[in-house]
């Protein structure tokens, strides 16, 4: 039967039970406490925002848009178009390791909120050009040397598999300690933004020398990406820059846009790249935009991409500074309400479109763009970010349960498959019997696992409920009592159809009896 290999020793299912006890069950109830507890604080924070923003006029920074005076602290909303005039106007000399490349891009440089510089270098990867999967424990395995058509060779680690006895080649049939292993390494060069391992870590360093060539190391600019933005309060909205971007906002927009490198080419072609070598205009070209220490893929070879941030409009959400014209940049912040603190995480209000995706434990996955013209618009997405976090979260929180309750009744399953475990070797040596019984063990075992699931199901799904409802009637007293109330009415509901519809029962013999007198 399928459960053969699969009765483990007792300190295996102890240790099986004791992990759902002691570590899925609390991850479990934490977790959904934790996701009701931030998801309520949230939405109180945002409706918070809500009742006391206030809409800022681009012109001017005294007063909103409906006369009310601007303190700081208070919430403002502002939605303007940017007066690109006031970008930064970024040169070489912005970026650490290509100073020396004078003229970088051309006699016009570009400007913008921000920018980030990208280095890329060739270098040898190793990846797995084919797996084998080992179906048997204890075969031989021999290491053999292959020619390829190209004269060069390669390394194959082989099985020798040998006949086994009855209870071996059945373990090999249903594919049991089956294990991927990979038998032939492969080479090739990449274009990476940092440093891949060395040679020396390879399982074939002869291979890799011969397929992607000698490594002359890390190249003197530092690889992957850096950046350099705009200073606070430079870039400005129209129509006069009376307000202006903080860094935090600064920092979150969005960098996408390529900037063009003007085209140049050298009067020789090098052949290599030297690792010491600093970047300048003699060892350098440019092609599609991108600067290069050479023409091709050769090792070492190093290629530079500039891109930056020139939104056309912006949203901004949070708090009125103290500098006139600029939002604070620790953002707005809720009173505090029951155990919904007010320096918690969740209760801060600070967002500016366009921003990159931001991944927030307390907030959700938020994003926007330059779409985002009011007030409403903003909050959706706010919203649909907080509810997205906690509905994602509530799935977890039952998985974990499910998974607790499985450990759980994990014995109960072991003890099961041990006793038709013994039944199948009792009546093994029968003939015709050993097999029937072997498939109805198989059945038997089959309704248990079906049994022990749907029940850990019902279990999680009971627990689930529970901590939500209890953390409900804790955070919001009147919404947790009335979904405690639902809760009950359905639990009673379904006591009493039970009741009413169990065979025997005293209401199907009344209706039998009274169906029968009416005849």
């Amino acid at each position: 039967m399928d459960g053969d290999s699969n009765v483990q020793n007792p300190c295996s299912i102890l240790g099986v039970f004791m992990c759902g006890m002691c570590v899925f069950f609390p991850a479990s109830v934490f977790l959904t406490g934790w996701n009701e507890h931030t998801a309520v604080c949230r939405q109180w924070a945002l409706q918070g925002a809500e009742d006391n923003h206030q809409v800022l006029d681009c012109a001017q920074h005294a007063t909103d848009t409906a006369g009310a005076a601007l303190e700081p602290g208070n919430l403002g909303f502002l939605s303007c178009n940017v007066n690109q005039s006031t970008f930064k106007k970024f040169t070489e000399k912005d970026f650490v390791g290509v100073a020396g490349v004078t003229g970088l891009f051309g006699p016009t440089s570009p400007a913008g909120a921000a920018m980030t510089m990208t280095v890329q270098q060739w270098q040898c990867e190793e990846f797995c050009a084919r797996e084998e999967c080992t179906r048997r424990l204890g075969e031989e395995r021999n290491l053999e040397v292959e020619s390829k058509g190209d004269g060069s060779q390669r390394r194959l680690l082989t099985s020798r598999k040998k006949d086994g006895d009855a209870s071996e080649r059945q373990l090999k049939s249903k594919g049991k300690s089956c294990t991927n292993r990979c038998v032939e390494w492969g080479y090739r060069r990449v274009l990476a933004a940092a440093e891949l391992p060395a040679y020396s870590t390879f399982n074939d360093q002869g291979e890799a020398m011969r397929s992607c060539g000698s490594y002359p190391g890390p190249p003197s600019v530092k690889l992957g990406t850096s950046d350099s933005h705009a200073a606070a309060g430079q870039v400005g909205m129209l129509p006069n820059n009376a307000w202006t971007v903080n860094d935090v906002q600064l920092q979150e927009l969005p960098i996408m846009v390529a900037v063009p490198l003007p085209s140049r080419r050298l009067n020789t072609t090098p052949t290599s790249f030297r690792p010491s070598d600093a970047l300048a205009v003699d060892n350098t070209l440019v092609e599609m935009n991108t600067l290069k220490t050479c023409i091709g893929n050769g090792m070492g070879c190093i290629e530079i991409s500039f891109a930056k941030a020139a939104p056309v409009h912006m949203a901004m959400l949070g708090a009125v500074s103290s500098v006139g014209g600029m939002m604070s940049a620790g953002g707005w912040a809720h009173d505090a309400y029951w155990l919904c603190k007010g320096e918690g995480a969740y209760n801060n209000v600070d967002r500016v479109c366009p921003m990159i995706t931001v991944v927030d434990m307390n907030k959700g996955v938020v994003s926007c763009g330059e779409d985002i013209t009011s007030m409403e618009q903003l909050m959706t997405v706010l919203k649909d970010a907080n509810s997205q976090k906690m509905w994602g979260l509530r799935l977890l929180g039952f998985i974990l349960f499910w998974c607790s309750f499985n450990c759980c009744f994990h014995p109960i399953k072991q003890l099961m498959g041990f006793i038709t475990n013994m039944m199948d070797a009792g009546t093994d040596c029968i003939p015709c019997v050993g097999g029937c019984v072997d498939c109805l063990t198989d059945i038997f075992m089959s309704v248990v696992s079906s049994v022990l699931t749907v029940v850990s199901f019902c279990c999680a799904a009971a627990s689930f409920l529970s901590v939500v409802v209890f953390m409900w009637i804790v955070m919001r007293p009147a919404m947790g009592a009335a979904l405690a109330v639902v809760a009950c009415c359905f639990c009673v509901g379904a006591g009493a159809l039970l009741n009413s519809y169990r065979g025997g029962g005293k209401g199907s013999r009344d209706y039998d009896d009274a169906d029968y007198d009416s005849e």
